[in-house]
C-alpha cells in the first residue's frame, strides 16, 4: 500500500483501497450466502459445489500457493530482522 500511495497519491489510493474494499466485503457476503444456501462450510467444497472438480483443485491449489508465499515471505522478514539484530549485536 505504501507504494501505491507513493505512486498514484492519497486520492487515488483511497479510490483504489475503498474499491478494494467492497469487493471483499461483497465476497463475504457471497460466502456467507452459499453458506445458508448449501449449508457447505469450507472453500474446496464450495468452489467443487460451483465450479465441479477442477474448480475444487484450482481453489487448493491457489490457497496452497498463498500459504507458502506467506510462510516465504516471513523467512525473508525473519531473516533480515534477525541479520541486523546479530550484526548490532556483536
Amino acid at each position: 500500500m505504501p507504494y501505491v500511495m507513493m505512486n498514484f497519491g492519497i486520492v487515488a489510493s483511497l479510490c483504489i483501497l475503498l474499491f478494494v474494499y467492497g469487493l471483499t466485503i461483497m465476497s463475504v457476503m457471497l460466502l456467507v450466502e452459499i453458506n445458508n444456501l448449501t449449508n457447505i462450510q469450507d472453500y474446496y467444497k464450495i468452489s467443487q459445489f460451483t465450479f465441479g472438480s477442477v474448480g475444487g483443485w484450482v481453489t487448493n491449489f491457489c490457497i496452497l500457493s498463498n500459504c507458502i508465499g506467506t510462510c516465504i515471505a516471513y523467512l525473508v522478514i525473519i531473516l533480515n530482522v534477525s541479520n541486523e539484530l546479530l550484526v548490532q549485536g556483536f
